[in-house]
């Protein structure tokens, strides 16, 4: 892993560019808008440009080496060590921006997400190990660029338009596809096939593909509300359609943006 000493500031470089380069755009073309509307776009830009490259390099990976599907804990692939640095270097960006920007005690379920994949990822990294559970655990990225799609599309006002109404049913179709399945398969895998790992690697992957799905189920029941499947939408505002985990509310207050207890915009 000697490489990562520069691979991974570089990454972390790489897309806090994005980030001041999305932010500048924006207060140059929407000066009316307020903090949180502007910092919530810049993110959402950053984080769809993460899902994309990701994305694409997770289904190249998974589509040259097959193997990494069929064995994940042995199968190896350089490639796959690529993607795994690549995500590193994101979530690294994204602990960090928590922090800094003050949001750390109102993303605690994004913190222990981060946390998870960045242990379990150097972990997989330095062992040369389960490069194929980390590989298919990534496929999820395939779906998280509708995710930041949509919420791009309702931030920049596109929220009723029919490209966004399309982009929500990708969103909770690929949701199931790369989202459930790979990690109902993995912890298939782990429970009845894989009896090479130690014990308390098999324990430990257990609970973090557990918290995984936790993650995964949040979500999909977060935009199953939003998108009108199920609850009332009387309540909904534009920050809990672009941010479904986070409490935005919490969010916008200390950024000022919230009166009377209530988020200063609704949807569009």
């Amino acid at each position: 892993m000697s490489e990562a000493f520069y691979i991974l500031p570089g990454l972390v470089f790489f897309f806090r560019a994005i980030y001041f380069v999305a932010n500048g755009l924006i207060r140059q073309h929407k000066p009316e808008w307020e903090f949180s509307r502007r910092r919530l776009l810049a993110v959402r830009i950053v984080s769809f440009c993460h899902a994309f490259i990701s994305g694409v390099l997770c289904l190249t990976t998974l589509s040259l080496n097959p193997s990494l599907i069929a064995d994940p804990y042995l199968s190896k692939s350089q490639l796959a060590v690529y993607l795994g640095y690549f995500s590193m270097g994101y979530f690294i960006h994204d602990l960090i921006d928590i922090i800094v920007y003050g949001e750390a005690m109102v993303s605690k379920e994004y913190i222990i997400h981060h946390t998870l994949s960045l242990t379990g990822m150097v972990a997989i990294l330095r062992s040369e190990q389960l490069l194929g559970l980390a590989s298919v655990c990534l496929l999820a990225e395939v779906q998280t660029i509708f995710l930041h799609l949509r919420a791009i599309l309702q931030l920049t006002s596109f929220g009723t338009s029919k490209l966004y109404y399309a982009v929500a049913k990708a969103n909770l179709i690929t949701m199931f596809m790369f989202r459930h399945c790979p990690t109902t398969y993995l912890l298939y895998y782990l429970t009845f096939d894989e009896d090479r790992a130690p014990l308390w690697l098999r324990i430990f992957l257990h609970l973090g593909l557990m918290f995984l799905f936790y993650h995964n189920v949040h979500l999909t029941t977060s935009f199953l509300r939003i998108d009108g499947y199920i609850g009332s939408d009387a309540d909904r505002n534009l920050y809990d359609v672009v941010d479904p985990l986070g409490d935005i509310s919490k969010k916008n207050q200390s950024n000022g943006t919230v009166k009377n207890g209530k988020p200063a915009q609704k949807i569009s």
